[in-house]
């Protein structure tokens, strides 16, 4: 399951904190000759946070709905960095 982490700042200290999500589905766009009832804009993917906990420690944690965002738009912006590239197939054959 792929990871991203980022940094939770607070008055006292910085944390670093790490979140498993999943991307699932998204299609590219169809073209754009022909006629428009054959175009297909394409979809992104879907998002979806599983976990998140303090890398340090483990300790699981509640993002806010800020850092969720955050998460979310930084993982979508770089989606192609977390495509699964099929490498890890045969691993448990």
């Amino acid at each position: 399951m792929p990871t991203t982490t980022f940094e939770r700042v607070t008055d006292d200290d910085a944390v670093e904190i790490e979140v498993e999500f999943t991307l699932t589905g998204g299609s590219p766009a169809s073209g754009m000759s022909g006629p428009p009832e054959f175009y297909d804009p394409g979809e992104g993917p879907e998002f979806c946070i599983e976990s998140a906990h303090v890398r340090a420690t483990g300790e699981p944690v509640t993002l806010t709905d800020e850092e969720a965002a955050k998460v979310e738009v930084d993982v979508l912006e770089n989606a192609a960095d977390y495509e699964d590239d099929g490498s890890d197939y045969f691993e448990d054959f």
